[in-house]
């Protein structure tokens, strides 16, 4: 994975808005060294339940599952790097919030993924409006062959 891959795109306040193309483990890292850059630890990472799908992806190595029913009520469903992980369902399904608690407030990683995993139907549909495309292409170079060979004869 290219570095190029996330870019900062503006900075609002204590708000860094990030991009990557795909939700994957660099991605996840370069935020992380975003807010570290600062000197700042990340300490809570807010997703949806969507993107937390994502996370489970990464396996044990990388995700810590939380078990205990008491932070599983309060939406925390694991940790990572040291960060909660938790689950709030008003952030967009592209969207990872990377948050560090401080005494003078808290400093904030938006990272918006600009594509997640299509669906099979989604990929299905993609593929069958590419193929009509294609077909009606072929159609029309028949048409162009055609009117070319008539051209031909008539000379």
């Amino acid at each position: 994975m290219r570095r190029k891959e996330i870019v900062v795109e503006k900075c609002k306040g204590k708000m860094t808005i990030m991009q990557a193309e795909f939700f994957n483990v660099t991605a996840l890292i370069d935020a992380f060294a975003a807010m570290e850059t600062q000197n700042l630890r990340v300490d809570i990472v807010n997703v949806s339940p969507r993107m937390y799908s994502n996370f489970r992806k990464l396996g044990r190595d990388i995700l810590d599952v939380e078990t205990l029913l008491g932070n599983l009520k309060k939406g925390i469903m694991g940790v990572i790097w040291g960060a909660q992980i938790r689950i709030d369902k008003s952030i967009p399904e592209d969207t990872i919030l990377l948050k560090s608690e401080k005494e003078f407030g808290p400093v904030i990683i938006k990272l918006v993924v600009k594509s997640t995993s299509k669906s099979i139907a989604q990929v299905i549909s993609d593929l069958a409006d590419m193929n009509n495309k294609l077909l009606d292409l072929r159609n029309t170079l028949e048409d162009i062959m055609k009117t070319l060979g008539r051209a031909k004869e008539l000379k």
